[in-house]
């Protein structure tokens, strides 16, 4: 797993980001309704720069996985991605829903620890069989972690994902009823595993 740098590596993590979460009930609904499509492609976009920024982008070795994956305590940011925001919240989710968003994202901030590292989007090319993306993002986030000894944290609204979260050693540590839509929020855990280092 890499750092995005090239083009054609932001190119192809967007395209995995998108074919993921082109039905996410726990993302759809910030969006403008009747333009869902090119909407989700501008609000993937801003995330993606965001980490960016943050040097949280990666792609995996076979290019079939991404992750945008970053330390909570990092707030850098730019004028370029205020620009962004600025676009999203008038175009991409209209005012109306923008304030929800912003209230929604209020009440994760509340239950969200403010150090560690984020696992804020993790997906793969559901078209491609087998796991092989998927183990080697977990392997590298787990290990980036644990060089530091810090916790890593996830959130889901969907129970297949937060079952899979568990199953791969993380622990729920919060959930919150979604304050829009039928959902819940769960928050997951992976605590360092500490090692001897040679001296």
């Amino acid at each position: 797993m890499k750092q995005i740098v090239k083009p054609s590596d932001k190119h192809r993590a967007l395209v995995i980001l998108e074919q993921a979460f082109n039905s996410s009930p726990g993302m759809n609904w910030m969006l403008r309704r009747g333009k869902s499509k090119r909407s989700l492609k501008s609000f993937l976009s801003f995330i993606y720069h965001e980490a960016v920024h943050k040097n949280g982008a990666y792609i995996t070795s076979d290019k079939n996985g991404v992750v945008l994956f970053y330390k909570l305590q990092d707030n850098r940011s730019s004028v370029r991605n205020w620009f962004r925001k600025l676009y999203v919240l008038f175009f991409v989710m209209g005012i109306k829903n923008g304030c929800k968003v912003i209230r929604y994202q209020q009440l994760i901030n509340a239950v969200r620890p403010d150090n560690g590292w984020l696992g804020m989007l993790v997906a793969t090319d559901n078209t491609v069989a087998g796991n092989t993306a998927a183990y080697e993002i977990k392997q590298e986030m787990f290990r980036i972690a644990d060089e530091q000894n810090e916790n890593i944290y996830v959130e889901t609204t969907i129970p297949r994902v937060m079952l899979l979260y568990k199953a791969a050693g993380y622990i729920e540590y919060d959930q919150i009823k979604h304050p829009y839509e039928d959902l819940t929020v769960w928050f997951l855990r992976r605590t360092p595993h500490t090692f001897s280092r040679s001296r």
